[in-house]
């Protein structure tokens, strides 16, 4: 090998080197971004024939604590909690908005609250009308109701 080829083949290992160390670089944030959320349940939904994925509160801490456990939400995620009558949810330790779905016993959308501010807590604790009976609360990204056409009376498939 000659000086020259010995010089090029350093110069492409070294692209190469930095090429793969982008890579790297970007598939781990990619999965850094999913190991930010809580190591929760997943459930999985059809609405508007789209898949979510929910992370399940089981605890009344995680429900508390909510998607102020979340940084940030990756598409197509929310959070789901379970209750009845009527459920409140508030905006505590967020930094983003949400809209919030409240479903009944058929996991029919009984009450919709779109774009729910970080800045609304604590004064404002969201709920369902007194007349309907919600067992599910759903939070997702706010813009994602409207988009999906979702209001009450709509089915959601869990």
């Amino acid at each position: 090998m000659t000086k020259s080829t010995i010089k090029h083949f350093g110069l492409w290992f070294g692209v190469l080197a930095v090429g793969l160390a982008g890579v790297a670089l970007l598939l781990s944030r990619q999965t850094g971004d999913k190991l930010e959320l809580p190591d929760y349940p997943r459930v999985v939904a059809q609405i508007g024939g789209e898949e979510f994925t929910f992370l399940k509160t089981q605890t009344a801490q995680q429900s508390a604590l909510g998607l102020g456990a979340v940084p940030k939400l990756p598409a197509r995620y929310g959070m789901l909690f379970y209750g009845q009558g009527q459920m409140g949810s508030w905006m505590k330790g967020m930094t983003y908005p949400i809209d919030m779905v409240w479903l009944d016993s058929e996991n029919t959308v009984v009450h919709v609250v779109h774009d729910a501010q970080p800045d609304s807590y604590p004064k404002t604790v969201f709920v369902n009308p007194p007349e309907t009976d919600a067992r599910i609360v759903i939070e997702i990204t706010a813009g994602e109701a409207k988009r999906l056409q979702i209001e009450p009376g709509m089915k959601i498939l869990l």
